[in-house]
């Protein structure tokens, strides 16, 4: 296995000390505990001492391999309690329950008439019934073949390569192995892992998911029994960090921000009295940390090394901090918190921002393009995109560079800046994010540029937009879109998709997403957006209307469309119907000198008029009234001689 723990739970994440590589045996032990620990395997019965039996050795057949399935997922009461009708004779009673289950919500077919419930169950077998437990169909024209199931299951990192066509020998520790990994593994559609699932649905709680991660309940002996409380907490404005040292010491990072630019900062290592579950500490590291606009270490300073106190954790996931230097008289209490973690489709744009404690969490690399400039990327991303530079280089000719990745809030306040100077507001807001609201924060959006090859060999950058906009260098952007799903990227700002996305479309900006099934299935449907796959629905398409105007071209109208487009996307709580182009005779002297009047110190000289129709949300705020259809809402822009277009007011 690719991973051995990798639940991205919603509000767990796997902690370090956890993530050990075992040899075959022991991983499939450890992935029995766990499941064991959380009530998705039960094992075969218990030893003289009472401990679980799991016979991971032993092939399973069909009718035990369903039954697995069907508590992996959460469903053994659902089974027990229904009534099923199944075609297959061949099903023993104590079977029937989880067949029947699984064969009335299409996680399995058998043989026609017959189930075959005495067979052994094959690697594709049992990963085609997790799949379609996942939400993926085996159907003709759907998402994988049954009897080549692992390409798939590869793809969603449920298995890595070690199953295919030539496999003979699949026991009940494969399966054990594929339960457990398919708890990470993306559901189809939805922006969340199976294991969420099971948490959303109560199958198992945050205190047995800590149980299973320290080894309780059938879990390896001599798990230091600081593993019961590794994690995040929170108290306030204080955050902290429980870490397991050794057999039975533990290390507490805890943060105190005193605003977004500075934090005091208290290191506490001890041994922990399993009995009383406290930690009497010496030695407190204490000291005072400010950071620079960039969000770079600026100065660390040390208070003091000598700080004395206790650590008391409580019996569910909870400490009390007692500071014997502190000048309070009451102690901290922490209770547990989502673990910061980089979650892949977090959403980032005009009316999203970067999720909070996005930077603790990122893991960057840092590289020198083909111009000399560094660019920062999240260390996955930066890896799928290595292979899809090489694929793209090896197999189409076409030579990819990074232009830029992650960005600090001051970095996009600077580009900002530089945009608005140069091409004008309006062109920056529909061209650049807020600072805050930039998709780039993340390090997972990714600008791309490339070189052409000369006939000596030699190669020419292709760099800047307008370069690479030209339509001689469209067969290039295809070759390159083609690929990006197989990667687990998107083509992030769609031509035409500008009120959704909030964006002009932009060839070279792609985003990661960790998944190629996912991509594939945003990129395999044309003018589907990250937003409409995350909100499971796609947006209606908006009629767009520019006829009818002898004074304007097509493309002036579209310049001022998407302007419009850009700004009502950072709305955020509207669904865009139809635009239209209210006609020439909008553009008179008396409205032109009334814009001109609004924006003082604008040398406006020529105006456009739109007119939108849209609806706003069942949950809209402010100004807007809930769920209302807004018709011939009015949009003024105007542009100088030579200026691009400006939006300057719009409203009834």
């Amino acid at each position: 296995m690719k991973k051995l723990i990798a639940l991205l739970l919603a509000a767990v994440l796997v902690f370090a000390p956890a993530t050990v590589a075992f040899a075959a045996d022991a991983e499939e032990t450890a992935a029995a505990n766990f499941l064991y620990t959380l009530g998705l395997f039960i094992g075969t019965g218990t030893d003289a001492e009472g401990s679980p039996v799991y016979e991971l050795d032993r092939a399973p057949n069909r009718m035990e391999a369903v039954t697995m399935l069907v508590r992996l997922l959460g469903k053994e009461e659902e089974a027990n309690a229904g009534t099923w009708e199944i075609p297959f004779p061949d099903v023993q009673d104590w079977a029937k329950p989880y067949v029947g289950y699984a064969y009335a919500n299409g996680l399995t077919n058998g043989y026609g008439r017959t189930f075959g419930g005495t067979d052994p169950v094959t690697a594709a077998q049992y990963l085609t019934f997790v799949l379609r437990a996942l939400g993926y169909s085996s159907e003709e024209e759907g998402d994988f073949k049954w009897d080549a199931a692992w390409e798939l299951s590869d793809k969603l990192d449920i298995t890595s390569g070690e199953y295919d066509a030539s496999t003979a020998a699949f026991d009940r520790g494969d399966v054990v192995k594929i339960s457990f990994s398919a708890l990470s593994a993306y559901l189809k559609g939805e922006g969340r892992v199976l294991g969420e699932k099971l948490l959303d649905e109560g199958v198992f709680t945050i205190e047995q998911y800590k149980a299973a991660m320290s080894g309780e309940a059938g879990g390896e002996e001599g798990q230091n029994p600081v593993m019961n409380w590794v994690g995040n907490y929170q108290s306030g404005r204080a955050g902290a960090l429980v870490e397991a040292v050794g057999e039975d010491s533990a290390r507490i990072t805890i943060k105190w921000s005193g605003s977004a630019w500075e934090y005091a900062q208290w290191v506490i290592e001890g041994v922990l009295d399993p009995e009383t579950r406290t930690i009497e500490y010496t030695g407190c590291v204490e000291s005072v940390i400010t950071y620079d606009g960039e969000g770079n270490i600026e100065s660390e300073t040390l208070q003091s090394q000598d700080g004395t106190g206790t650590i008391v954790f409580g019996e569910d996931l909870t400490f009390v901090w007692h500071n014997d230097q502190s000048d309070s008289e009451t102690d901290m209490q922490f209770e547990w918190a989502e673990a910061p973690g980089i979650d892949y489709l977090a959403l980032v744009n005009k009316v999203n921002p970067l999720p909070d404690g996005w930077e603790d969490a990122l893991e960057t690399v840092t590289i020198t393009n083909s111009v000399g400039e560094s660019v920062e990327v999240e260390a996955k991303a930066y890896a799928a995109y290595e292979r899809l530079k090489d694929d793209l280089e090896q197999n189409d000719g076409v030579y990819l560079e990074l232009d830029s990745a992650r960005r600090s809030v001051a970095a996009q306040q600077d580009i900002m800046d530089r945009f608005i100077e140069k091409y004008g507001a309006d062109y920056a807001a529909k061209t650049v994010a807020q600072p805050g609201y930039s998709e780039h924060h993340t390090g997972l959006a990714l600008d791309l540029y490339f070189k052409i090859r000369n006939e000596d060999g030699s190669f020419t950058d292709v760099y800047y937009n307008e370069d690479m906009e030209k339509e001689e260098y469209r067969g290039i952007w295809d070759a390159i879109h083609a690929k990006l799903p197989r990667y687990g990227f998107i083509l992030r700002y769609l031509e035409g998709e500008e009120h959704i996305t909030g964006y002009r479309y932009e060839p070279w900006h792609i985003r990661y997403v960790d998944s190629e099934v996912i991509a594939g299935e945003i990129m395999s449907q044309p003018g589907y957006t990250l937003e409409e796959y995350l909100a499971g629905k796609s947006a209606p398409e908006a009629e767009i209307d520019l006829s009818g105007s002898a004074l304007y071209t097509e493309e002036e109208l579209t310049d001022a469309m998407l302007a419009i487009k850009c700004r009502f996307a950072a709305w955020g709580v509207c669904e865009l119907h139809a635009i239209r182009y209210a006609g020439d005779e909008a553009n008179s002297a008396e409205n032109l000198e009334w814009l001109n009047t609004l924006n003082e110190g604008a040398d406006y000289a020529q105006i456009a008029e739109f007119l939108m129709d849209f609806h706003t949300a069942p949950d809209a705020g402010g100004a807007w009234e809930q769920d209302l259809e807004y018709t011939d809402w009015q949009w003024w822009l105007a542009r100088t001689e030579d200026g691009d277009w400006e939006i300057v007011t719009n409203g009834y």
